[in-house]
Parts: C-alpha cells; sequence; structure tokens
C-alpha cells in the first residue's frame, strides 16, 4: 500500500488549496489502493461495531504505518 503521507500530499498538490477537492481526491485514492489488496491483508486491521445508542454501525480500519510490507508466502509473485 503506498504511504498515506504521500497520498495526501499528492491530493494537496492537485486540489491547489480547494479542501473539499482534496478530500475526495484522498478518498478517491485510498480506495483505489484498497481495491488492489486483497481482502485477508484488510482483515486483520478491520472491525465493526453497532453503538445501541447512537444506532448506528461503526467500521473501523486501522492502518499500521508498516501495513505496506508483503507477506511473501501469501503474495502471487509472478
Amino acid at each position: 500500500m503506498k504511504d498515506l503521507i504521500k497520498m495526501s500530499y499528492e491530493a494537496h498538490e492537485k486540489a491547489n488549496g480547494d479542501i473539499l477537492k482534496q478530500r475526495n481526491l484522498f478518498w478517491k485514492m485510498l480506495l483505489e489502493e484498497l481495491e488492489r489488496m486483497k481482502g485477508e491483508d484488510i482483515a486483520p486491521h478491520l472491525s465493526c461495531t453497532f453503538d445501541v445508542i447512537k444506532r448506528e454501525y461503526i467500521v473501523e480500519i486501522k492502518l499500521p504505518v508498516g501495513f505496506h510490507k508483503m507477506n511473501s508466502t501469501k503474495c502471487n509473485v509472478e
């Protein structure tokens, strides 16, 4: 996975100071990056809970700093 700080900086550069455009670009880049990954790579970092009081689902993904490291036993290396 690409570094999140690099993606944020790229979105900042392309948005030319427009915060909404920057957020949309970053979100698009993040989703594209997550689409490239396998579910088994993301699953350990994903959680879903239901807040009974607010009656809403909370989906969290917590990405560690070293998330880009590949597991050679699970990767499809060409």
